[in-house]
């Protein structure tokens, strides 16, 4: 059985009269061969035009879809961009809030002195352990 399946390359429709009677039946075997073929020609005709059909479908189908992958390779790279641009805002966002310049020389001077005050303090008073 799976060696007869394996051996048919494509498979025919088969051809039926148009209407099947007793009466017609005897007819329907009087037929020439050729006549036989003329349907089974055309419907070969119309599977391969269908097929081509199909084909076409298809080509179109894979189309979109690269189309679709390309956008999508798209929007990603994008969507990363403004993602890292987001985090640049938001350490640049942290970054104002931080003391300025000025702010950190005023803290530096005020650090020395109370340093220098406390050294004195200690060295007057005599406050070693």
């Amino acid at each position: 059985m799976s060696a007869s399946s394996s051996s048919r390359v494509e498979p025919e429709a088969p051809s039926f009269p148009a209407s099947v009677t007793p009466a017609s039946k005897p007819e329907a075997s009087a037929q020439p061969a050729g006549d036989a073929a003329a349907p089974s020609a055309d419907q070969l005709a119309r599977l391969e035009d269908k097929l081509a059909r199909i084909e076409e479908k298809l080509a179109r189908s894979e189309a979109q879809v690269l189309r679709m992958e390309d956008r999508i390779e798209h929007n990603t790279g994008v969507t990363g961009v403004l993602a890292s641009q987001e985090s640049v805002d938001r350490v640049y966002s942290r970054l104002r809030m931080l003391p300025g310049f000025p702010s950190l020389i005023v803290a530096a001077i005020l650090a020395g002195v109370i340093a220098a005050a406390l050294i004195a303090l200690v060295q007057r008073f005599g406050l070693t352990g």
